[in-house]
């Protein structure tokens, strides 16, 4: 199967009531996959972008012949992979320690000079 592009404008069938940006550009709304992960489930390892392969089972298909849209509703059973979006992708707590390592260099620098 071909990959899907699942942007949409904003201010569609989801969010009807969303107004325009204010610099008057269409704004592109991808749908949001909220997920809950326990200190065990590689939460530490989860780049801030990337690929997500996963194990799914469809719970509901509704299809709308007038609009030519499909609704799906999805259960996530299982994250097979995750695949940074770069090799220089950090995930957050990677960022966190290399902001961290950058502040005690410079309190390490400033400490010198006195």
């Amino acid at each position: 199967m071909k990959s899907i592009d699942l942007g949409r404008e904003g201010g569609g069938p989801c969010c009807p009531c969303e107004a325009p940006s204010s610099t008057g550009e269409k704004r592109v709304e991808y749908p949001t996959l909220y997920l809950i992960l326990d200190e065990g489930q590689a939460l530490k390892d989860f780049p801030s972008e990337g690929t997500l392969t996963v194990k799914y089972e469809v719970k509901q298909d509704n299809r709308n012949v007038k609009r030519g849209t499909r609704n799906l509703e999805i259960d996530v059973k299982e994250i097979l992979d995750v695949t940074p979006e770069d090799k220089h992708t950090l995930t957050a707590e990677e960022r966190f320690e290399e902001v961290a390592a950058e502040v005690r260099g410079d309190e390490d620098d400033e400490e010198e000079g006195d």
